[in-house]
């Protein structure tokens, strides 16, 4: 309605502005008839944020802009998206963007984004473009209304692999992007010249890069099936060294089998550090990368965590993680 209270027509947006979590609530729109919101404008601070453009649009028109305050209400813009988008965001996508942006969620990013002077805010965004177009390209299913109850019918099925690859194309892509990046991703360098330091952060980092390129265990295994007919669950290590060294593809579990029995068998061990290298094997059939922080968690960081399994050791635990690193990524190396 008309008013002519900039107080009143606050608290008349005010209320729309309230939450509302049970139907997802993320916006609000203005049906104003009597041209109110156009009348008070030049007297209120409350301006609208909402905007339907994605990311990447939004990144482009803050390139374009020089002015501060032209940045800032840019930036504001971004913020403000992000918030809403961390309400619909896969937790996939989620975990990528953390990754690309260093470590930010997408809260963090967009108080980070607020709080910086206009300049350091627009180089900010436009550094994690990257990031944003993972965002783009998240659209998580949202729960709808099902009007049709008919049962569904399989008409057909295919599997392609990576972008609608045959396995051959897939696996051959694969080793072109191995090969190509060896001394451009660090966590692949490190994997291939010096696996003993890879540490499962790093290889959570290479993961989700592969991920980036359409490259997962789950995908390489079943075109490694495809092509060869043979049946072995291989982790991504074990493809990465293959196409980079042309290591032996082996099984997670047979490698790291190979891996404590070559240890039992070089070392006099007590009954209760055999014990503990039991416990230790049975962890890493479950776990990609063997390194000190593994200790200090799970049933292990119950008993003691590493300093504690350290003494048990006779403070040679360090160098007994890095000699199950050295045989489990001994290529070359029998039982």
């Amino acid at each position: 309605r008309k008013v002519k209270s900039r107080i009143l027509y606050e608290q008349m947006l005010g209320r729309a502005t309230r939450r509302c979590d049970v139907i997802h609530k993320d916006h609000f729109e203005i049906f104003d008839c009597v041209r109110l919101y156009e009348d008070l404008a030049p007297y209120t601070n409350m301006k609208s944020v909402q905007t339907s453009e994605s990311f990447a649009e939004l990144l482009r028109g803050l390139e374009t802009v020089t002015d501060p305050d032209m940045i800032r209400a840019q930036t504001q813009k971004i913020a403000a998206k992000l918030y809403r988008k961390k309400r619909w965001i896969t937790e996939k996508a989620a975990e990528h963007f953390n990754d690309l942006t260093g470590g930010y969620d997408l809260s963090t990013f967009a108080e980070a984004l607020k709080a910086l002077p206009p300049d350091a805010g627009k180089s900010f965004a436009l550094r994690n473009r990257e990031a944003f177009a993972i965002l783009d390209a998240d659209h998580p299913k949202r729960m709808g209304k099902i009007i049709d109850t008919h049962p569904d019918e399989l008409i057909s099925h295919t599997r392609g692999y990576g972008k609608g690859q045959d396995p051959e194309d897939y696996l051959e892509s694969f080793g072109e992007f191995i090969r190509t990046n060896i001394n451009e991703i660090e966590a692949l360098k490190i994997l291939c010249t010096r696996p003993s330091d890879l540490t499962r952060e790093s290889l959570r980092s290479l993961k989700l890069e592969l991920d980036r390129h359409s490259f997962s265990e789950q995908q390489l295994n079943s075109a490694w099936k495809a092509v060869t007919n043979q049946e072995i669950t291989a982790d991504i290590i074990a493809f990465i060294r293959q196409q980079a060294l042309g290591s032996p593809l082996i099984s997670h579990e047979e490698r790291i089998r190979k891996a404590f029995s070559r240890l039992r068998s070089a070392h006099t061990f007590t009954a209760n550090q055999l014990n503990w290298l039991g416990r230790i094997e049975k962890t890493m059939l479950e776990e990609p990368v063997l390194d000190a922080a593994i200790f200090d968690q799970g049933a292990f960081k119950t008993n003691g965590g590493f300093k504690n399994l350290d003494k048990r050791f006779g403070g040679t635990l360090n160098e007994v993680i890095r000699e199950l690193n050295d045989y489990i990524y001994d290529d070359g190396g029998a039982a």
